[in-house]
């Protein structure tokens, strides 16, 4: 499993994905859409949705105890405002590093939308 770039790192460049992905509510990936009802398994980890997920990154590395105050909050709308209360302790190259950490969750790291039921 390809891991997330340490604080401070260019995840851009020459190894980075240059590949454009495009999906909707139909389609391979639309389980990972953030407003997706659908829990998203990572690291062994079930996340209520991939909101959850990518919120929970900004703390995974070196927070891991915030990163689960994010992934067990039951509702959805109160997902960003948990994660904006903790923004102190957000990883201080997010801004840098997101679009690769996602790139990475959705191409490289064994992430899987988990349909229940139907």
């Amino acid at each position: 499993m390809l891991g997330f770039p340490p604080a401070g790192s260019t995840p851009f460049g020459a190894s980075a994905v240059s590949q454009i992905l495009k999906f909707n509510g139909y389609g391979e990936f639309s389980g990972l859409l953030y407003h997706s009802p659908h829990s998203v398994m990572y690291q062994e980890e079930l996340y209520p949705t991939a909101l959850h997920l990518f919120e929970a990154c900004k703390f995974l590395d070196h927070r891991p105890d915030l990163a689960d105050r994010v992934r067990q909050c039951e509702c959805v709308e109160d997902v960003t405002a948990i994660s904006a209360g903790l923004r102190v302790f957000t990883r201080l190259d997010w801004g840098n590093v997101a679009l690769f950490i996602v790139s990475n969750l959705l191409f490289y790291s064994p992430v899987s939308p988990v349909f229940l039921g139907g």
